[in-house]
Formats: C-alpha cells, sequence, structure tokens
C-alpha cells in the first residue's frame, strides 16, 4: 500500500510524505539534502510486513514546498516533530540518510522520549569544524566557497533526468524508481532547477557548520546505529570522531562499515544497509529484555 499525506508546518509550509505500511511500530525514513522520499523504494520492501513504515520529504524537498526559510535544525526537527502528531505517532524509529540523519538526530536530542532507535548513515557522525572536524577552514571561507559555485539549470525535467542517467552510474532500477518522486523548481524563463533552491541550500549548509553533534548526542537516549561508507572519503576521520566524542556519549552505540557503500549507500548496497538496521533493531530488541530480567 502508499498512502500519501500532507501537513502544514507552524511556517505555514506544506510538507508531503508517504505511509507504506500500518503494522508494527513506526518506522521514519528521512532522505540526504537534494533527495527525496523515493531514496528509500530499494529499501522499503525489507521492512513493510515489521513495521509501520513512513517516509517524509524534508521542506524543499520532492513534492515539499521551499518557501526559502526554515532551514535550521530546529525547524527542521519541528517538522518531524508536526508530522508524527498529524500521523497520531507517539515515538518512532528513524533511519536518516545524511542530511536526514542530521535532521533526526536534532530530533531525537530535543524529545528523547519520542525516539525509539536512530540510524545514521553517512551522516551525524563528524562535525564539519573543530578538534576532529571534517575541515580546517573557517565558516567564512567555507561558505564562501560553497557560494561561488553557480547554480546549474535546464531546459526541462526530462532534461534533467537525461543527465541523472548520464552521470549517476550505474543506472539500476532502484535509481529509476527513484524519479517516482524527484520534483523541480520552475523557473520564470522556462527553464528549471533542482530543489532545494540555492538560497535554501546555502542556509541549510550555513547551520549545518554551526552543528556540534556532541550537544545533540548528550540528550539522545535510544540506541544509535552509525553507517560511515567505506568508499566515501576520511573514513578514519568518522571512525576516531564517533570512538573518541560521541560514543562515550551515548548509553547503546554500535558502528558498522558495509563494505563497499558510498555515500547514498541505500542504492546499490539497499539490501546489505537493510540487513545491518534489521540485525541492529534485533540486538535492541534482545539487549532490552535481558535489562528487564
Amino acid at each position: 500500500m502508499k498512502k500519501p499525506f500532507h501537513y502544514c508546518t507552524t511556517d505555514h509550509t506544506i510538507l508531503h510524505g508517504t505511509i507504506h505500511s500500518e503494522e508494527g511500530e513506526p518506522l521514519i525514513f528521512l532522505h540526504y539534502m537534494g533527495g527525496n522520499e523515493a531514496i528509500w523504494n530499494g529499501v522499503i520492501p525489507f521492512f513493510i510486513e515489521n513495521y509501520r513504515v513512513i517516509t517524509i520529504n524534508l521542506r524543499g524537498h520532492g513534492y515539499s514546498e521551499d518557501r526559502g526559510k526554515g532551514y535550521d535544525f530546529d525547524t527542521l526537527a519541528e517538522d518531524i516533530a508536526l508530522g508524527l502528531d498529524h500521523l497520531g505517532i507517539t515515538a518512532a524509529h528513524f533511519v536518516g540518510s545524511s542530511l536526514g540523519a542530521y535532521v533526526a538526530t536534532s530530533f531525537a536530542a530535543r524529545w528523547p522520549e519520542r525516539c525509539l532507535s536512530l540510524v545514521n548513515s553517512e551522516g551525524a557522525l563528524q562535525n564539519d569544524t573543530g578538534p576532529g572536524g571534517k575541515f580546517t577552514e573557517s565558516k567564512e571561507e567555507r561558505m564562501a566557497k560553497l557560494g561561488s559555485r553557480s547554480e546549474t539549470t535546464y531546459s526541462s525535467k526530462e532534461a534533467y533526468i537525461q543527465h541523472l542517467k548520464a552521470v549517476w552510474l550505474p543506472w539500476s532500477e532502484v535509481k529509476e524508481r527513484t524519479l517516482e518522486g524527484l520534483e523541480v523548481d520552475q523557473r520564470e524563463d522556462g527553464r528549471v532547477a533542482t530543489k532545494p533552491s540555492h538560497n535554501s541550500s546555502m542556509q541549510l549548509l550555513e547551520h549545518l557548520f554551526n552543528v556540534q553533534l556532541e550537544d545533540w548526542y548528550t540528550n539522545v537516549q535510544c540506541p544509535v546505529l552509525f553507517l560511515p561508507a567505506e568508499v566515501e572519503g576520511d573514513l578514519e576521520g568518522k571512525l576516531t570522531f564517533i570512538k573518541d566524542k560521541l560514543e562515550p556519549i551515548l548509553t547503546i552505540s554500535k558502528t558498522e562499515v558495509i563494505p563497499g557503500t558510498t555515500h547514498a549507500m541505500m542504492f546499490d548496497h539497499y539490501e546489505e544497509m537493510s540487513h545491518a538496521i534489521l540485525s541492529f533493531h534485533k540486538e535492541m530488541t534482545s539487549l532490552s529484555g535481558e535489562l528487564k530480567n
């Protein structure tokens, strides 16, 4: 089953999502920056029999509105809380990719009682700045570098899709299915650009640079699974940050590196990713039972 839904945020932005199944504990999937809920199409079949699976398009992504504001993590986390309220969900499991992992972790830090578990794939693994961070440049230098990149536009949505197929190799059935949720920003001159807009993307990246993950994870109470990609770059930096900065402040956590994975592992390694999440949930259920006894 696929049951689309939408809801309104406190700043009157309309967000869209999909309910994929109704049985079991709620499981929320949140996509990466520039993606949409359809990136999870390869993963979802592994969970629909035992979970109430829900995907949400973050603001400015997919069919959700981009109003050019609200791209700080407090607002993004509140967006998710309102989505759960709309669906009558008290607490849920979360799986996030990149930006989605940051949003889910921000949510779990603000409302720890509403997060049953957290799986962070290539996101919320390492600070941008500070000791052990990704970058040595200042915020001003980083934003100037990112802001200097010109925005690419396309003659049509179809032209953008053909571009994706040419550069996003190897193209596959799973990637083809992500096109179900693809939406573009129509310009006055008739050309199209990807979502979110350049301005909204810059807001996201600026807020991301300020994030200090230790502050968030200190408030997280649920089990956390870290899924850093093996071949994405600076794996050792991520593993060191997790080991030195994050594991000591978490009650229960696990780190797993799936061989051959890249940033968007839900495409070329969707089976391995799904099994890692399911195994983690099983381990946490078993551990919870032991603690009760």
